[in-house]
């Protein structure tokens, strides 16, 4: 008897057989391909999602692999783009998910292209240009996209309607980089992006699914050093 890959997340009564099919009907876009992308990545291409175009530039070094999935110390030898790494990565996974990689960074000029035909935008970019981008062209498109920022142990995590107008804007500075509610501070725990990424995915997880009434509107917040988590409100 063969029994199916997903046995175990069906049988997750929040998601079920009728979850976990449209889940494999789904479509994301990913932009980055670093600590918060190649996470959400696998988590995403074992929970059986049908789609994911990754949209990176960046090449693997050494100093990436404390923190970044998908990657070893073959690929920092040779400066491998880091799609191409992902992607060989993946089909070893789950060779059921059509993964498709585009070797540029997402901007507003091939923005429009790389979204058009998704469901849902997952940011995983670490600066705010990318993210103002994100947001300019999830809400021209009318699709919902996923925030996350990760400062040393500090991670953020916040669901973007941007099908229904919600934009960033308001809560995050644009020209700055900052982050409401973010410390200024070097480096980064390893463990931190796995965190946001692991909340991200799950957001993805229930969108796709169709257990949209599950998702909420405010800001996660942790700090995982300290072992500190909270909910910040956003004014509509």
């Amino acid at each position: 008897m063969v029994s199916s890959r997903y046995l175990a997340q069906e049988l997750f009564e929040g998601l079920g057989r009728e979850g976990q099919k449209k889940l494999g009907a789904g479509r994301a876009l990913l932009v980055g391909c670093g600590a918060l992308g190649s996470v959400n990545a696998e988590i995403l291409a074992r929970a059986g999602i049908g789609f994911m175009r990754i949209a990176d530039s960046d090449q693997v070094e050494l100093a990436n692999l404390h923190r970044q999935f998908l990657f070893t110390e073959e690929d920092a030898d040779v400066f491998q783009l880091k799609v191409h790494a992902a992607k060989e990565y993946l089909a070893k996974i789950n060779s059921e998910v059509e993964i498709e990689i585009y070797d540029s960074r997402f901007n507003l000029k091939n923005g429009e292209e790389l979204a058009e035909d998704v469901d849902l935008i997952i940011d995983c970019s670490d600066n705010p240009e990318a993210r103002n981008h994100i947001d300019q062209i999830a809400r021209k498109l009318e699709i919902p996209w996923i925030y996350g920022g990760v400062v040393a142990a500090i991670g953020m995590v916040k669901f973007v309607a941007a099908d229904k107008g919600e934009s960033i804007g308001s809560w995050f500075d644009f020209d700055s980089g900052s982050e409401l509610f973010s410390p200024c501070q070097d480096g980064i725990l390893n463990t931190t992006p796995m965190m946001v990424a692991t909340l991200q995915s799950t957001e993805a997880i229930k969108f796709l699914s169709g257990n949209r009434d599950l998702i909420r509107k405010d800001i996660i917040y942790f700090d995982l050093w300290k072992q500190e988590f909270d909910r910040i409100e956003v004014a509509d």
